[in-house]
C-alpha cells in the first residue's frame, strides 16, 4: 500500500502498491519552510490512520533533524516528532531521512521547481 501521489510515492508503485504487508507512507508535510499547524496536524492524523492497518510502515523524513541551525524550525520538530511516533506505535517500520529530493513533479515547493520558476522570470 503506498499512501501519497508525489515523486516518492511514484517512485515505489511498482514495487509496493499491491503488497499487503507494506505501507509507504509517503504523504504529508513536504515544504521545509511549513508552519502552519494545520498542516502538521493532517500529516498526523494521517499517520495515526496507516498505523492503524499494523503493517510494516516507511516513514519519509529529512536529513535537517540533525542541522543544529534547524532545531526549531516548525517542520523539523514536526518530523522529529513524527519519527518518535512511528518508532513508538508500529509493528515494524523503516525511517529515511532524506536530503533534498529531485525529480519531476508538479509541487511547486521543491527546490528543483523553485529554480525553474526562478530562472523563467528572467
Amino acid at each position: 500500500m503506498i499512501i501519497g501521489t508525489g515523486l516518492i510515492a511514484q517512485a515505489f508503485i511498482q514495487h509496493f502498491e499491491d503488497d499487503p504487508n507494506v505501507i509507504i507512507f509517503a504523504s504529508g508535510v513536504s515544504n521545509s519552510r511549513e508552519n502552519r499547524s494545520q498542516a502538521f496536524l493532517r500529516e498526523r492524523q494521517m499517520l495515526i490512520e496507516a498505523l492503524s492497518f499494523q503493517k510494516m510502515l516507511v516513514y519519509f523524513s529529512t536529513c535537517s533533524v540533525c542541522d543544529p541551525e534547524l532545531q526549531t524550525s516548525p517542520y523539523v520538530m514536526h518530523k522529529k516528532e513524527m519519527e518518535v511516533f512511528v518508532a513508538h506505535s508500529a509493528k515494524d517500520y523503516a525511517i529515511f531521512r532524506l536530503p533534498q529530493v529531485v525529480g519531476e513533479t508538479p509541487n511547486p515547493n521543491t527546490l528543483t521547481n523553485y529554480l525553474l520558476t526562478f530562472r523563467s522570470s528572467f
